[in-house]
């Protein structure tokens, strides 16, 4: 049999997957949950292992007095995967989620004052770009809006969409439309594309932030990611009662159709014989028999061999320094709370690019070099809740 780890196989001559064989998702995560709900319906016998108390994964939400807070996502982009993906077992999202469009896509906010919305509508986003950096700057951002939109559309089925994206996949894309390569800078990185495509420099620094969205630098990441910005400009939704909700709508669907969760418990090891694999042993000593497993966890436990020698050829270690979380006070932010809820809003650092060069030089985190700020998670209230609750209410992350 086969363990799949984020797209990597164990086994490769495995046959298909056959009615009541039996399935161990490890996270439930949104790739667990995905994956729990398209096996669950075609009558494979599945269960979901979960050390958390709930679905979500980084998708969750921890409790305040205001209510629940996204604790990840606060926005969901791409609405069109989880159209589908709901659609694959007959059902509508709209029907298990209240989605709210947003057309504020994101307030920006800078140390000299200055600040700049961009919208769903890009006349609105250009004309707001015009009274922020004047006409020329206008003019650049319509092109670059071109240029992102041409790049999302030849990249977003054979790469985005696939489950197993490939150089080889990204080359036969070019060999069709060749002039793709001019606009995909092969040769620059992020920043160095948008220097060339901007003047102003509060602007590359607004689109190279997407680089981030990926883990990224924008002086190391290809030029090839703004395309990102097309991602966003298509639409973002706000889930009502916050983005966990989808989670829990997931998990509730997979359920449904036959998939069992267990929370709160511990995959403490992945048991195989040979090349195949035969179940998990949980961190109370329980073992589950499986046929497949899926991984939904961090690469780096299979790597490390927390979970077993047998599983890290599955996710070899690797060189990379592993992110850690980044504080940023919201004392400085008061201008950017004042905004509407539901609206993020995105505070820049003066000095964020000597900072990124410098952490991705020593492959160390860094300083954060921008705030992003969002309200959308909070509930409905009749009263104004204290300072506190409502200072907590608002995500930061780097």
């Amino acid at each position: 049999m086969r363990a799949r780890v984020n797209n990597r196989v164990m086994k490769s001559d495995t046959p298909p997957l056959e009615p009541r064989d039996r399935v161990v998702i490890v996270g439930a995560g949104i790739a667990g949950l995905a994956t729990a709900l398209r096996l669950a319906h075609a009558g494979l016998a599945v269960t979901v292992l979960e050390r958390h108390a709930g679905p979500g994964g980084k998708m969750r939400a921890l409790p305040s007095e205001a209510g629940p807070v996204d604790a990840g996502p606060t926005v969901l982009t791409m609405r069109g995967v989880f159209d589908a993906l709901f659609a694959s077992v007959g059902a509508r999202l709209e029907d298990h989620i209240d989605l709210v469009p947003q057309d504020i896509l994101a307030r920006h906010f800078w140390p000299d004052g200055s600040h700049l919305d961009l919208f769903a509508d890009e006349a609105q986003s250009r004309a707001a770009i015009h009274g922020f950096a004047g006409d020329r700057a206008a003019r650049q951002f319509t092109r670059f809006c071109a240029r992102a939109r041409r790049l999302f559309t030849a990249f977003d089925s054979p790469m985005m969409q696939a489950a197993a994206p490939s150089s080889l996949a990204l080359a036969a894309t070019v060999a069709r439309q060749p002039t793709l390569i001019r606009a995909m800078a092969p040769l620059s990185t992020l920043a160095q594309s948008l220097s060339r495509q901007f003047d102003d420099p509060r602007l590359r620094q607004l689109f190279g932030r997407y680089a981030t969205y990926v883990g990224g630098s924008p002086y190391q990441s290809p030029a090839l990611l703004s395309l990102i910005w097309q991602a966003e400009a298509a639409g973002v939704w706000v889930v009502r009662g916050g983005m966990h909700r989808l989670a829990q709508s997931l998990a509730t669907l997979a359920s449904a159709h036959g998939a069992q969760f267990h929370y709160g418990t511990h995959v403490a090891r992945i048991e195989t014989e040979g090349p195949q694999v035969r179940g998990v042993t949980l961190g109370d000593g329980t073992r589950l028999a499986a046929d497949f497993i899926v991984f939904n966890g961090d690469p780096r436990a299979l790597a490390s061999g927390l979970l077993g020698p047998a599983a890290t050829a599955v996710a070899p270690p690797d060189n990379e320094t592993a992110a850690q979380p980044l504080g940023a006070g919201l004392g400085l932010c008061r201008h950017a709370l004042r905004s509407r809820p539901g609206t993020s809003q995105r505070i820049f650092r003066r000095r964020c690019p000597q900072r990124i060069r410098r952490s991705a030089r020593r492959a160390l985190p860094t300083r954060p070099h921008s705030l992003c700020l969002r309200s959308g998670s909070r509930p409905t209230r009749t009263a104004a809740p204290p300072r506190a609750v409502r200072d907590h209410s608002q995500r930061a992350t780097a």
